[in-house]
């Protein structure tokens, strides 16, 4: 090929709007008050994953039983009878902490099955414990006021439009500040969700 012949240039397709998940990070600023309710459900829940955490470990160690997630999920309705303070906080997020146990059970069996350093998962200590999230309902954005469920409505600051349906809602604490992390998914915007999960029965020990 000489110099002067040229390859024809590629037309370049135009690109697709990306979406797929996405996550919107949101600063709030919440009253005295309400940041010492999201201190507080920090502190159960952090309290139920590590109840939930210390009974996986002693059935297997006492009697070779593996526990579930769903078998720790229907322990929820008699450990806010038990515990009245749990049903102060909206049910999904108390099911989102027994998720996170059970995906952090699942990434050490994976390591085991892969020969790799396994890492049992550790209990939480306060400063290790920083999120909590609304997977499917209890979260609203309504004139720039963010409305959880068991909460209320905390000041938001939305830098940014949020383009697609929003799937999970997390608060997390940085340091002193507050964030809502939203993930979207999808081409609408629609933050509202329903009503909550449920639940059934038998019961882990939580401390007293």
């Amino acid at each position: 090929m000489t110099k002067t012949q040229a390859q024809p240039k590629k037309e370049r397709k135009p690109k697709k709007p990306n979406l797929g998940n996405k996550a919107y990070k949101f600063r709030l600023y919440p009253t005295h008050k309400q940041s010492g309710k999201l201190e507080w459900i920090l502190r159960r829940c952090k309290e139920l994953y590590n109840a939930a955490l210390e009974e996986r470990r002693e059935a297997y160690r006492l009697n070779g039983v593996s526990v579930s997630y769903q078998m720790q999920a229907d322990q929820l309705p008699a450990i806010k009878h038990l515990r009245e303070e749990y049903q102060d906080i909206h049910s999904q997020v108390q099911q989102d902490v027994l998720k996170r146990l059970d995906k952090a059970m699942q990434a050490f069996f994976r390591r085991v099955m892969n020969g790799e350093k396994p890492g049992y998962p550790r209990f939480k200590s306060g400063d290790r414990y920083d999120s909590f999230s609304y997977p499917q309902s209890g979260y609203e954005i309504i004139n720039k006021r963010l409305h959880l469920s068991k909460i209320g409505h905390i000041k938001i600051k939305l830098h940014r439009e949020i383009k697609g349906t929003i799937k999970t809602c997390t608060i997390k604490r940085e340091g002193e500040q507050w964030y809502a992390v939203v993930r979207r998914f999808g081409a609408c915007f629609d933050c509202s969700r329903g009503a909550e999960g449920r639940g059934s029965l038998k019961i882990f020990r939580l401390p007293t």
